[in-house]
């Protein structure tokens, strides 16, 4: 059976005014993903004109926080 996966498209700023809401799309991807049962979650960042370093580590935390390594 193939791998299933959830593509999340960013595009902008991923800034500390993002923040709260990047976190938040990023754990309804990372839950929308569990429920249907995928097991990879894409975050294509091509459009993104700036991420700050809060972004990098929120992502890196609820990465870790989904395969069960934090």
């Amino acid at each position: 059976m193939p791998v299933q996966t959830t593509m999340l498209h960013v595009r902008g700023v991923v800034d500390a005014s993002t923040l709260a809401r990047w976190q938040r799309v990023l754990e309804s991807a990372i839950a929308i993903t569990a429920i249907e049962g995928s097991r990879q979650v894409i975050v294509d960042m091509t459009k993104v004109e700036l991420v700050s370093l809060g972004a990098i580590f929120a992502l890196a935390e609820l990465t870790g926080r989904a395969s069960g390594s934090v």
